[in-house]
């Protein structure tokens, strides 16, 4: 027979996944398995997304699409009143309209990834809470309280579906390592070689960016002997993409350490004299005449 006992019971509303405790008079057979209490309150919890938050899923996807377009508006706005399009070439509005429009958007994008992932962890979070839960109610001389508070999830109007950010990521990483590594050099070389035929600026240019690549590859040759000779290490197209973010990072800051302290101390001190009419006036007249 079935005895009528008083028991306290965790009881989830669905109303936005909000949890309450209550305690009520129930009538209480053999206990059923914890695998079964927890998958039946995982099923809780997703009609709970599927019903109550349906409305902001369709306008997660929408909130991506809307920043990348205000982004790539923002940058062609700014770039209309900085530049000059009728005498710039078309190569070169499309590299620096691009190079800007993924600085922007890094920065626009950022929150909405931050957002999100701590939606996934709260998520998480209550997963293990609950199957904490169910276990401690067949086990009634378990040293874990069943009255420990959960923080709420509430999904932000920012939600992006998964599988969405590591993608674009991706692109938005190796576009730009093209943009710094290959084409912008380039660009700025052939811009300010003194030759008047195309191959010549070519040229100039590859001679130029000699050293900037050189300097890259021998940072990038050495970690990839380091890795090929470490025994317990594979080389892999993964490997290989690791490799290069390390030494494209190691390039970077060696630039920085090297290259800082001489721009704050030169570039102060040029615009200081700059600035100074008896330095200006001081140039000229001290050359001698040609």
């Amino acid at each position: 027979m079935l005895c009528r006992r008083l028991s306290v019971t965790r009881v989830w509303l669905v109303n936005f996944g909000e949890l309450s405790e209550r305690s009520e008079f129930s009538v209480v057979g053999p206990q059923e398995p914890v695998q079964d209490r927890v998958g039946r309150g995982r099923g809780r919890l997703r009609s709970v997304d599927a019903r109550a938050l349906s409305g902001w899923g369709r306008m997660s996807g929408a909130a991506l699409g809307i920043e990348v377009v205000v982004v790539f508006f923002l940058a062609l706005f700014l770039l209309h009143r900085y530049g000059d399009f009728r005498r710039q070439q078309l190569m070169v509005l499309f590299g620096t309209l691009l190079a800007w429009f993924l600085c922007f958007l890094i920065v626009f994008i950022l929150p909405l990834d931050v957002s999100t992932t701590i939606y996934k962890q709260c998520k998480k979070d209550h997963e293990q809470h609950e199957v904490v839960t169910a276990s401690n109610q067949t086990m009634p001389n378990s040293p874990v309280s069943l009255t420990e508070s959960v923080h709420e999830c509430y999904r932000p109007w920012s939600y992006i579906p998964e599988g969405i950010m590591p993608v674009f990521w991706r692109v938005v990483y190796w576009t730009s390592q093209c943009l710094t590594w290959l084409l912008l050099p380039f660009m700025q070389s052939y811009a300010r070689s003194g030759a008047f035929s195309i191959t010549g600026k070519i040229k100039t240019a590859l001679i130029e960016n000699a050293i900037y690549y050189g300097t890259y590859l021998l940072v990038f040759g050495s970690l990839l002997i380091y890795v090929a000779v470490h025994p317990k290490w594979r080389l892999s197209w993964y490997e290989l993409q690791t490799i290069g973010i390390t030494a494209a990072n190691t390039w970077g800051l060696f630039l920085l350490v090297l290259l800082l302290g001489y721009g704050l101390v030169e570039i102060p001190r040029s615009y200081w004299n700059s600035a100074r009419p008896a330095t200006c006036w001081a140039r000229p007249t001290s050359r001698p005449p040609s």
